[in-house]
């Protein structure tokens, strides 16, 4: 287990003890904890294409986010990676309530413009 996960190891809404829970349910045996679909870091990851990555600093996945950024940049991908350090799991999506959402959406729709390109409609 990462930093993150002892650091918010009773953060609210996601924890460590719930992590564990989803993992020891997910997994048939511990074998399955080294597959890339679940360690993706674990994965060849070179060739893939530019990378916009969102972390939250109140979150046991956060260390797991920090540790794909830095596997890609070694695979020699084009990575960017924001950490919202007050903002918990899930904050992504409460735009409504949350600065921090509505910078990260702003962030992954200026990372998406960049590869994809402006819409012309």
């Amino acid at each position: 287990m990462s930093i993150s996960y002892e650091e918010n190891r009773n953060a609210k809404p996601l924890n460590k003890a719930m992590m564990l829970w989803f993992m020891q349910n997910l997994i048939d045996s511990e074998a399955d904890l080294t597959s890339p679909l679940l360690d993706v870091a674990s994965a060849n990851l070179a060739g893939l294409p530019p990378t916009a990555i969102v972390t939250a600093g109140i979150d046991p996945l956060r260390s797991d986010g920090e540790t794909l950024a830095m596997k890609l940049c070694e695979a020699g991908v084009a990575v960017e990676h924001r950490n919202y350090q007050g903002a918990t799991h899930e904050f992504f999506g409460l735009t409504g309530a949350v600065q921090a959402a509505r910078d990260a959406q702003a962030f992954i729709a200026s990372a998406q413009r960049a590869v994809f390109g402006e819409r012309v409609t």
